[in-house]
């Protein structure tokens, strides 16, 4: 259920193939670095494939999501709460959503999975943000280290992956992966020594949570 409801996703709920893919890349590529167009185009070849064959429109697709990541949240699937309280917004998460972010974060630092880390790195861009638990959340460069960390405990963050090939695609920075960018994000912030500080941190804080596990 989570799997598919994820495709649903990266597929941009149905749009990310066919004719309004390849007109977003002819869009971006008119505006990008000519030596880059090259990897615009496998990263919309690469989706397009992906996506190619989701049936539905637009709107049935988002309530297909919706669903599928509820049922797949009631069975217990982490990645599934996760997402399901990350990506909601405001008035989903007040009006259908248990209170449960506290847990959500215990549990995903408990889970030895570097996808939990990513998604738990959500709930710390959302406003409310998630209550800080063990420490986490107490820096504003939370979001930031737990995405770096995920790509460092085993997360395919590289070019060709699909956080990349999001990125890429949205915005026509295809040159490195999901770490470069966010690298060369806290770099242009002056951010650099703080987000490895905390990172740091954090890999104390999940080192004493493997010894624990």
């Amino acid at each position: 259920m989570r799997d598919l409801a994820e495709l649903i996703l990266n597929c941009g709920f149905g749009t990310s193939h066919g004719a309004g893919l390849w007109s977003q890349v002819d869009f971006l590529a008119g505006r990008m670095r000519t030596d880059h167009v090259p990897l615009l185009r496998a990263a919309a070849a690469r989706r397009g494939a992906q996506c190619e064959n989701l049936p539905g429109e637009r709107k049935a697709l988002a309530l297909e999501y919706r669903q599928l990541l509820q049922d797949a949240a009631k069975q217990g699937d982490l990645l599934a709460r996760l997402r399901q309280r990350s990506r909601a917004s405001h008035a989903q998460r007040e009006a259908a959503l248990p209170d449960d972010d506290a847990a959500l974060v215990e549990d995903a630092l408990m889970s030895d999975d570097p996808r939990a880390l990513y998604e738990m790195a959500h709930l710390y861009t959302l406003m409310p943000r998630a209550p800080m638990q063990a420490g986490v959340g107490s820096s504003r460069h939370d979001h930031t280290a737990l995405v770096l960390l995920a790509c460092e405990r085993g997360l395919d963050c590289g070019v060709g992956s699909n956080y990349a090939d999001g990125i890429c695609l949205n915005s026509g920075d295809c040159a490195g992966g999901l770490d470069s960018l966010l690298w060369r994000a806290a770099g242009a912030e002056g951010a650099t020594k703080d987000v490895q500080a905390r990172m740091q941190w954090l890999r104390t804080l999940l080192d004493e949570v493997d010894r624990a596990r």
